[in-house]
């Protein structure tokens, strides 16, 4: 297994944290994922892959804590090492740009992040990308193509069960408020 694909492969683990319906997305295109194949599961792991960042929204939401044991249950079961960082309160922007950079000093061999914001973290995730740092989204988009992935939930397919289940229990009369989650954020 080639150091990407390993990367890949813990991505995917951790994605696995975040909940039901996730998907992968490269590019455009959508496509439903499967597990590594059983040689891929007996293969060696390759020696010299570095540590890999993993920066979430923030560090205090317990949803953030499944990511985590996921990130962990992964990096155990690869032999990974893993560096879990994140602004202390969702919506820091300017923390997790500083961390994004900072780990692009420290030269890890990929990131996961978790964007605050679709477009102020554009310009690290590219640094990274230019630095030869595959970096995967996961939770909420970026407005750049210089991500090797994209894993997180079905928001559009989210919205309309609830959609159906509100106006099956509103019995299709009253007012319903749609709330976002946060200026900038693509959830």
């Amino acid at each position: 297994m080639n150091k990407n694909v390993l990367i890949l492969v813990f991505l995917l683990v951790v994605a696995a944290a975040v909940g039901a319906g996730l998907f992968l997305k490269k590019g455009d295109n959508t496509t439903p994922q499967s597990g590594p194949s059983k040689d891929q599961n007996t293969a060696e792991e390759p020696k010299g892959v570095g540590p890999i960042a993993v920066i979430p929204k923030g560090t205090t939401h317990s949803f953030w804590n499944s990511v985590l044991a996921g990130a962990q249950k992964a990096a155990k079961e690869h032999n990974l090492e893993i560096f879990w960082t994140g602004p202390d309160r969702e919506g820091d922007r300017e923390k997790q740009i500083q961390i994004v950079e900072d780990f692009i000093v420290k030269k890890v061999a990929g990131i996961v992040l978790a964007p605050t914001d679709a477009g102020a973290l554009v310009p690290v995730v590219e640094r990274a990308a230019a630095a030869k740092m595959p970096v995967v989204i996961i939770d909420s988009d970026i407005e750049t193509d210089k991500r090797v992935s994209f894993v997180a939930t079905d928001n559009y397919a989210g919205g309309a069960l609830a959609a159906k289940h509100m106006a099956k229990l509103l019995r299709g009369k009253g007012k319903v408020a749609v709330i976002k989650y946060m200026a900038g954020s693509a959830s």
